[in-house]
């Protein structure tokens, strides 16, 4: 820290009355994050914005760092930002009513299956195309991708049946 940060520091608003002041690679290290996520966070709302110092410094008290160490966990636990914002504005009331909790949860989980349906999808198009390839390379075909998924979808469409006229 040069000796011009340090004199802002020393001065800053964060320091009267408010604790410890931290900067944002502190708080970021602390957080377990990257000072780039901390200054994201702060952008999407989920962190107010920060104190200033005369040169432009962000700087965070203790509080800052609880509430980014909870946004932290919540998105290691996979919610999304939207759901993030969601527990952050039900705990400016208090403790969040737990049906809305237990909702907010569900809805995550219903999710995350989708996502997971989609990708079981996906897998198995992949399989059914490495299939094809080694088919065509034990006989000594040109294995080119775009012939076996042209191939795999034509399949795919035969196989669901004639398209019903609107």
């Amino acid at each position: 820290m040069t000796q011009r940060q340090s004199q802002d520091i020393g001065t800053s608003s964060v320091n009267a009355g408010s604790g410890r002041s931290m900067t944002i690679g502190q708080i970021a290290r602390l957080a377990g994050l990257s000072p780039r996520a901390v200054r994201f966070y702060e952008s999407e709302g989920l962190l107010p914005p920060a104190q200033r110092t005369a040169s432009g410094y962000r700087l965070y008290a203790e509080h800052d760092l609880e509430l980014l160490r909870l946004v932290a966990q919540l998105r290691r636990a996979g919610l999304s930002l939207a759901d993030v914002r969601e527990v952050i504005r039900l705990r400016e009331y208090g403790v969040p009513p737990p049906d809305r909790v237990i909702a907010l949860l569900e809805a995550r989980i219903a999710a995350f299956d989708r996502e997971l349906d989609s990708l079981h999808d996906a897998r198995g198009r992949l399989v059914e195309l490495l299939h094809r390839a080694h088919l065509g390379a034990g006989i000594g075909k040109e294995v080119r991708l775009c012939r076996l998924v042209a191939a795999t979808s034509a399949n795919a469409i035969a196989a669901s049946g004639p398209a019903s006229e609107v």
